[in-house]
């Protein structure tokens, strides 16, 4: 397979296995693998202009800094795979980006806001049938569950239906 991956017409292929292997490299906890791939990838992406992959870059470097704690960080690149989201949409990775940004609100303590974005995520997801990463799946019930514990159940019940109907 390496020998594939060298050649100059295969290196799309190269970066998607790159992007795929740094999210293992991320739950392994082998951060230095993890970075080099997924900048590695990145960076073929945001050379060939493609709207869709590099989204799908900032993305996981958004996904990338969740997992080490960085909120702040995470949210700069949700951000910016937003705003490239907008020529091109990608609707599965920009549904994975507000993911993103609702986890960020949940652990910045912003407990009603995050739960009226539960609620959007949640209606689009149903929506457009298109259901979320397994490998997310887990942060997701954490997050969930955070809030849920932070707000009392009217309150969380009246912005999660607030967030449906946005």
């Amino acid at each position: 397979a390496t020998e594939f991956l060298v050649k100059p017409e295969h290196q799309g292929f190269k970066a998607m296995y790159q992007r795929s292997l740094a999210y293992v490299e991320m739950w392994e906890g082998n951060d230095k693998a993890m970075y080099r791939l997924a900048e590695e990838s990145a960076r073929f992406w945001r050379a060939t202009g493609n709207n869709t992959y590099s989204a799908g870059a900032d993305e996981q470097e958004g996904w990338i800094a969740l997992q080490k704690g960085n909120p702040k960080k995470a949210y700069e690149h949700f951000a910016a795979g937003l705003e490239i989201l907008r020529e091109s949409p990608g609707i599965d990775i920009l549904l994975s980006i507000f993911d993103g940004i609702t986890y960020v609100a949940a652990m910045s303590g912003q407990w009603e806001q995050a739960a009226t974005l539960f609620g959007t995520v949640a209606h689009f997801r149903e929506l457009f049938e298109i259901s979320r990463a397994p490998i997310h799946q887990p942060r997701h019930d954490q997050q969930l569950t955070a809030v849920h514990k932070n707000l009392d159940e009217t309150t969380f019940q009246n912005r999660w239906e607030k967030g449906t109907q946005m």
